[in-house]
């Protein structure tokens, strides 16, 4: 039996579920800080060192990371509605667009 990886709910067999996959990716910019006294040797000792003891693992998940999970239709809805659990205005909806403020 399927269970929806947000709410537990079960999802019966031929029944609707949906797959969420998310992928974290570090970003780079392309910069590389390094104080001024730095070569490129002095750098690459600073990163073996602040990276020794460390599991491969962790290190590459903190490069590249994928996670996949099931939902139910309505874990989806909430999901896709707001994926990052931000705080929602309760303003409430504004009667006309003159009701908006810039």
């Amino acid at each position: 039996t399927r269970r929806c990886d947000k709410c537990g709910a079960a999802i019966p067999a031929g029944g609707l579920y949906y797959e969420a996959r998310i992928v974290l990716d570090q970003g780079f910019d392309g910069v590389i800080v390094v104080g001024p006294d730095d070569d490129l040797q002095s750098l690459v000792r600073r990163v073996d060192e602040q990276t020794r003891g460390v599991p491969e693992r962790l290190l590459e998940q903190d490069v590249h990371k994928e996670m996949a999970f099931l939902l139910c239709p309505r874990c989806r809805e909430r999901f896709a509605a707001n994926p990052l659990n931000l705080p929602l205005d309760t303003g409430g909806v504004p009667r006309s667009y003159k009701d908006i403020e810039d």
